[in-house]
């Protein structure tokens, strides 16, 4: 069970990086088409 955790940790915490990550590029992505548009009612 302990060699499992083991394993597992560095997993979880490389999945948790990895969706940190895409879920940032997206809010930067977004931000940068609104700025690029310089229209955000279509947004909101």
């Amino acid at each position: 069970m302990n060699i499992l955790k083991a394993i597992l940790e560095p997993i979880k915490n490389l999945a948790i990086t990895i969706i940190a990550a895409i879920i940032g590029l997206g809010l930067l992505y977004l931000a940068w088409s609104i700025f690029i548009n310089q229209d955000a009612s279509k947004f909101f």
